[in-house]
């Protein structure tokens, strides 16, 4: 892993992908920056902690090449997106598996927007009160947005495939939220539903 005093700044801006594969120690003072268009922050099964901010400067992804369970693959820190750029939470180099895993734990922030999904098996988890506001996207697998806010109000929502499961279980989203986000749905495909822990959908 990386331990180091803060602050610590390194770029991206180069080769195919930069491999989570150790901890980020450290806090958010310290920065990773996607300064490659297309760059892709990969995990592999990982459940290596991440505090640092990720700075995504250029259309970048968080990407899983492994791993199914609901606690793997997890940015842990403060996201930023700059404007007219997208971070993509995607399935790294097309891996196979029936299932993966992938997300953020983290406040994503900043004038971008957020794509989910280039996998039918992809499940993307979004567990931070987020405040971006350059839409969200997703385009195929599932989204899970799990807490109160994790998708902003501020923004188009575009479905054109998958499922967008917002969870209402006590302490996690109020139904009068989620009646918001329906309001600013579009797209051409996808399903939205309220979803609880025991598995069920429910109507409103």
């Amino acid at each position: 892993g990386i331990s180091a005093p803060p602050p610590n700044h390194f770029v991206y801006s180069g080769g195919s992908r930069f491999v989570m594969s150790g901890n980020f120690n450290g806090s958010a003072a310290n920065t990773l920056t996607i300064a490659k268009s297309g760059g892709k922050v990969c995990y592999w099964n990982s459940g290596v902690t991440s505090p640092w901010t990720l700075l995504v400067n250029e259309d970048g992804h968080i990407a899983s090449g492994a791993g199914s369970a609901k606690t793997v693959n997890r940015w842990n820190g403060p996201v930023v997106i700059a404007a007219g750029k997208s971070l993509t939470f995607s399935n790294y180099n097309n891996n196979p598996a029936a299932e993966l895993s992938v997300g953020a734990t983290g406040t994503i922030s900043g004038d971008g927007r957020v794509i989910s999904g280039n996998y039918a098996g992809l499940n993307v988890y979004l567990s931070g009160v987020n405040t971006y506001t350059g839409g969200t996207t997703l385009s195929s697998g599932t989204l899970w947005a799990l807490v109160n806010k994790s998708i902003p109000e501020t923004g188009t929502i575009t479905l054109t495939s998958g499922t967008l499961n917002f969870m209402v279980d006590s302490g996690c989203w109020e139904l009068e939220e989620v009646r918001k986000r329906i309001a600013n749905l579009s797209g051409t495909g996808g399903t939205a539903c309220f979803y609880t822990s025991s598995g069920k959908s429910v109507t409103d």
